[in-house]
């Protein structure tokens, strides 16, 4: 539990691996749903990783927290979307990576309103696989897929079914790097450069909004000062700043409902410790005695 960031593995990175078992009992698991749930106990492989992983590397969400990874104490596992010198944008939910839209991941999930006038029993949603739900008046906001929303327009009781979106230009203050600054939010997001290595940018008020704290927290330097358009780095002032390391940008399947870098930021490097491979056991924490066992989840690899 001491390690932390997106876990990732490429071709030609690896210098040392082991496997380690986690499990995510009594955590909220809400970002690769639903392949991943509340119980899912998996193997992991753990790498020290040296160089540029690719893309096809991509990670999956284990546990959700609210903590910015600033440390090695936070454990999370993303997919990977953008890697070190890339440009992403989001439009409309879709992941565009250097102008060319990017594939979805397998049962990429939204928020969704369902609309109706009577309680929908708990096996109703059980059965379609369905575990954050948010009851209101004449209305349920559940977190799915497409498939399975278009599955609950044909019950009954269903009166509508409607995606939650965003609007273009409606910021969320929590979006990174500033929502004051840039009107972004978790559909619609971006353009923004990754950092990589070697990588030198001029010091203005721009790039210190989007790249301040990636100064700051992460590029291991002792005393760093962030006044508008000025960076002081041991006293000195800087015109310019050269990147040390490489950076990623990770993002949850579940696309309305994850912590991740769009709002806490770039990965560096460093923080890339493995890979979460396949779900060694799954236990529903509603059910008892052999019920609790999700048995057709049993020993799924992660895609």
């Amino acid at each position: 539990h001491d390690l932390s960031g997106a876990l990732c593995m490429g071709r030609g990175v690896v210098r040392a691996s082991l496997y380690r078992l986690r499990s995510t009992r009594g955590r909220r698991v809400t970002c690769l749903e639903p392949q991943l749930h509340i119980g899912a106990s998996m193997l992991q492989r753990l790498v020290r990783c040296q160089g540029t992983p690719e893309r096809k590397a991509a990670e999956h969400e284990l546990e959700r927290k609210f903590e910015y990874p600033i440390d090695l104490k936070t454990n999370y596992i993303k997919r990977c979307v953008g890697i070190p010198g890339d440009v992403i944008k989001i439009e409309d939910a879709r992941v565009f990576i250097n102008g060319e839209k990017i594939s979805d991941p397998p049962e990429m999930q939204f928020k969704f309103y369902l609309i109706t006038d009577e309680k929908i029993n708990p096996r109703i949603f059980k059965r379609y696989d369905i575990t954050d739900i948010i009851p209101g008046n004449g209305y349920y906001i559940v977190d799915t897929s497409p498939e399975v929303a278009e599955e609950l327009k044909t019950l009954p009781f269903i009166k509508e079914v409607k995606r939650f979106n965003r609007e273009k230009d409606d910021a969320e203050m929590r979006i990174y790097p500033d929502g004051s600054k840039y009107p972004w939010n978790t559909d619609f997001y971006g353009p923004l450069e990754i950092p990589h290595e070697g990588w030198t940018i001029p010091v203005t008020v721009e790039t210190m909004t989007k790249y301040g704290d990636v100064i700051r927290y992460y590029e291991f330097n002792s005393e760093v000062e962030l006044e508008n358009d000025k960076l002081i780095i041991d006293g000195e002032e800087l015109k310019e700043y050269t990147f040390k390391q490489n950076y990623y940008f990770m993002m949850g399947d579940n696309r309305h409902n994850s912590e991740d870098s769009r709002f806490w930021g770039f990965v560096p490097e460093d923080h890339i410790v493995g890979k979460a491979l396949f779900i060694r056991l799954s236990l529903d924490p509603d059910e008892s005695f052999l019920s609790r066992v999700r048995w057709r989840r049993l020993f799924n690899l992660i895609r």
